[in-house]
C-alpha cells in the first residue's frame, strides 16, 4: 500500500496500474518502476537519493540518516527504517550500501 501498487477494499486486494506495470516488467524494468515508485513514496529513500546526488564525491556516511532518524525514533525503529531504505534503493539501483565503512554511494545506474 505505502508505494501505491495496491488497494485494499473490504479485505480484497487489488493491484493498482502501478502494480500491475511492476508485477508485468522484466526484471530491469521492474527495478525502473520500483525506484521511481520509492522515490514518489518514501521520504527517506527520497532524501538518500537527494542528499547523495547533491554530495560532490556521491558518497555519504549511513550514521548521518540514522542520527537524523533518531530525533523522531528509537534507536531500533531508526535502524529498521534506515534498513528498509536501503534495501529498496539497492532494489530501485538508486544507490548501494557498504555496511562495513557505513557508506552509502549512488548507484551508476542512477548516475546522471
Amino acid at each position: 500500500m505505502m508505494l501505491g501498487v495496491l488497494t485494499v477494499d473490504a479485505g480484497h486486494v487489488t493491484l493498482t496500474a502501478a502494480g500491475r506495470s511492476w508485477e508485468s516488467a522484466d526484471i530491469l524494468e521492474a527495478k525502473r518502476v520500483f525506484a521511481g515508485l520509492a522515490l514518489k513514496h518514501a521520504p527517506l529513500v527520497k532524501t538518500i537519493d537527494h542528499a547523495l546526488k547533491q554530495s560532490k564525491s556521491q558518497e555519504l556516511h549511513g550514521e548521518l540518516f540514522l542520527d537524523l532518524l533518531r530525533g523522531r525514533h528509537t534507536d531500533e525503529e531508526a535502524r529498521q527504517q534506515f534498513h528498509i531504505a536501503v534495501s529498496w534503493g539497492r532494489y530501485g539501483e538508486l544507490f548501494d550500501y557498504d555496511a562495513d565503512d557505513d557508506t552509502l554511494t549512488l548507484d551508476e545506474a542512477n548516475k546522471g
